[in-house]
């Protein structure tokens, strides 16, 4: 929502309008309101910095009308604001950042405080609505590379809270996927402003090795996140394994064999060779999603062009036409099977969610979730009667089935990709920001759900941009 400030300010003057006085309403944020991993100065975890990480952002010019939208809310007799814990504001979690967002949101104003809520448990947040019961989940829990240990969290705070010191807290790894965005992630996005905004992220896995072979020196990144994650994900506590119906043993990390150096230049005079084989020797691997990226290389290697491998995106910018649109095509291949329909399914539940619901085993008329930016809303009929995704209000770019077909659109794709500018990617065609909120609201004998957007003057409009309308009536 930083993104989209103003609009969330917006929302926020939207909801005072249309609500009577006093009449309660809840506004929740489902996780990563803020994220402390895209500061700066942040680290994987941010225990000593992230109350002054926190004023920073809410000194920030662009973000003040969220701030703004907020106050606004909490003043409002009957409202109430609830944080959900993500896996990029953990530090949320932490007694004194509370007390600091609570202060900012109240104006110290003590008969607001109880208005705010942070729900930082990793049990979600139930509530209902007229007849409708709910359940809110950040949507990060069957994420492997990104769950958190939510036992290892309360243990810092429990520490921090009584002795203000945490030994666990100063050396914690709250994620694997957080260690891979502080080491790896934030370095590339000043060369490669897309690595962030373009999804699926198998596209960016697949397209980064095609624009600048030399990002191959970061496969060391993908090893220690995979592994990394096998081990947290071992030492998960019995009883949450079993509450999310996983297995009890997992795989033991794997050392890797070989420099990266020598592995990278090995693999790109041999791009046939097996890359799990590569890595691991004759061990079996765990990192059968870097496929893509073999497939990339094997095929940069095949079309011939090999001048970019050494100098990557750079050179790539002074290709002649000719080469350039060669190289375009290389990449047009790889990225082939990774796109989706130009429409994207919203009714229907992808393999994420399906692992995400199957941990509910409670009745809820709605479960709302997050995390994986992909909106969702599909009616269950089971234990749960629907399940809502409400996506990202962070802007994406989204490569569809008939940019592939087209040479000469997908050529145009390619000279965004390779601009290096960030601002190329937001003004360009595959740059969206859907500003998608899900809005449960009490009518006369019903419960009404939907799934709705925020158009440019902040009011609620029920048709998504392909004209889509999603919603249900709950007796």
């Amino acid at each position: 929502m930083f993104s989209s400030g103003q609009r969330f300010k917006d929302l926020c003057t939207h909801i005072k309008q249309q609500t009577k006085a006093n009449s309660p309403t809840l506004l929740l944020i489902n996780g990563d309101f803020v994220d402390f991993l895209a500061q700066p100065r942040a680290r994987v975890w941010n225990p000593d910095t992230a109350v002054e990480l926190l004023r920073e952002i809410h000194n920030e010019t662009a973000f003040k009308p969220v701030f703004d939208g907020l106050k606004q809310v909490v003043a409002r007799n009957g409202a109430h604001v609830v944080f959900v814990l993500g896996n990029h504001d953990l530090e949320l979690a932490l007694p004194d950042v509370q007390a600091a967002l609570t202060d900012i949101l109240t104006g110290n104003t003590a008969s607001r405080r109880s208005r705010v809520e942070f729900v930082c448990d990793g049990n979600g947040y139930r509530f209902s609505v007229g007849n409708a019961s709910a359940l809110a989940t950040h949507g990060n829990e069957t994420d492997k590379y990104n769950f958190t240990r939510f036992d290892q969290l309360q243990t810092i705070v429990h520490e921090t809270q009584l002795h203000g010191y945490s030994a666990l807290g100063n050396k914690w790894i709250p994620s694997a996927g957080a260690k891979f965005v502080i080491d790896a992630i934030n370095h590339l996005k000043t060369d490669f402003p897309f690595v962030d905004l373009l999804k699926p992220e198998e596209v960016t896995l697949a397209a980064l090795p095609i624009l600048a072979p030399s990002t191959l020196g970061m496969a060391h990144k993908l090893v220690e996140m995979a592994s990394a994650a096998n081990e947290n994900e071992e030492q998960r506590p019995q009883s949450e394994r079993r509450f999310l119906q996983l297995e009890t043993t997992a795989a033991s990390p794997q050392a890797v064999s070989g420099s990266i150096e020598q592995l990278a230049q090995e693999y790109m005079l041999n791009p046939d060779l097996d890359i799990d084989l590569l890595i691991y020797g004759a061990d079996t691997g765990t990192l059968g999603w870097l496929d893509d990226a073999k497939q990339a290389v094997s095929n940069l290697a095949e079309q011939g062009i090999r001048l970019v491998n050494d100098a990557g995106k750079a050179i790539a910018r002074e290709l002649s036409d000719a080469a350039q649109g060669v190289h375009a095509n290389v990449l047009r291949n790889a990225l082939w099977p990774l796109v989706s329909g130009d429409i994207p399914e919203v009714a229907s539940m992808g393999e994420k969610d399906q692992a995400l619901l199957q941990m509910v085993h409670r009745n809820y008329d709605v479960v709302f979730t997050g995390h994986t930016h992909a909106r969702r809303f599909c009616e269950i009929g089971t234990h749960v009667g629907w399940y809502v995704n409400t996506g990202t209000w962070a802007g994406l770019m989204r490569l569809a089935e008939s940019d592939i077909w087209d040479a000469q659109r997908f050529r145009e794709f390619y000279r965004v990709l390779i601009s290096g500018q960030r601002t190329d990617l937001e003004q360009s065609d595959w740059f969206v920001n859907e500003r998608t909120v899900a809005v449960l609201e009490k009518e006369a004998a019903t419960t009404e759900l939907s799934l709705k957007r925020i158009d440019d003057s902040g009011a609620l409009v029920p048709k998504d941009r392909f004209g889509r309308t999603f919603a249900a009536s709950i007796a």
